[in-house]
């Protein structure tokens, strides 16, 4: 879960993500039937199959999903990675402080370029159940093509060239890259 927070201290536009109270209770379970598929299902059925590897792999992985302190420290080394790349923003763009505008508004914007951004991590506000970032305002990649002004091909590029950057340069790869992660932000500086 996702809320748009303002910090009282500076009245920055915050997200904060929260872990639902229940999600660890949930994952529990579903791991208990998890490992009765694969210890008493497979073997019936599948003799000789050996799954034991897989509950054990994606029970590490869920644990470590479960930790929002990973994901700002993986936010934080991906902002590291990027932070010398023209086309990808690792710092707050300036805004109107507390001010939400509306995204056609947004993009009625003139502006030369487009960019990615990676959010300010907020680790003082973040727990292993909170994560506090910065509030980005943008549109969803998913949406690309309904934004007539957006240089597509370019934006494209970017994501292809971050990717490969990620895989053959860095030797780190955000693992979350999801059209909800992937927020398209015109550059306030060249517009």
């Amino acid at each position: 879960q996702v809320h748009h927070a303002i910090l009282r201290h500076t009245e920055e536009p915050v997200a904060v993500k929260v872990q639902h109270p229940r999600v660890r209770a949930s994952i529990a379970s579903d791991l208990r039937t998890f490992k009765f598929v694969t210890n008493v299902l497979v073997p019936y059925f599948f003799d000789g199959l050996d799954l034991h590897w897989v509950v054990e792999e994606f029970e590490r992985d869920l644990r470590m999903e479960l930790d929002f302190r990973i994901e700002a420290n993986n936010a934080i080394r991906a902002m590291e990675a990027f932070r010398d790349d023209p086309l990808v923003k690792v710092c707050p763009l300036s805004r109107e402080t507390g001010q939400t505008r509306h995204l056609s508004q947004l993009f009625q914007l003139k502006t030369t370029f487009w960019l990615f951004q990676v959010p300010k991590i907020y680790s003082d506000l973040t727990s292993e159940r909170v994560l506090t970032m910065e509030f980005i305002h943008g549109v969803k990649i998913e949406h690309l093509s309904e934004i007539p002004s957006a240089p597509k091909a370019k934006v494209i590029a970017t994501l292809e060239n971050a990717v490969a950057k990620m895989i053959f340069v860095d030797g780190f790869v955000h693992g979350d890259l999801h059209t909800g992660n992937m927020l398209i932000t015109p550059n306030d500086e060249t517009g």
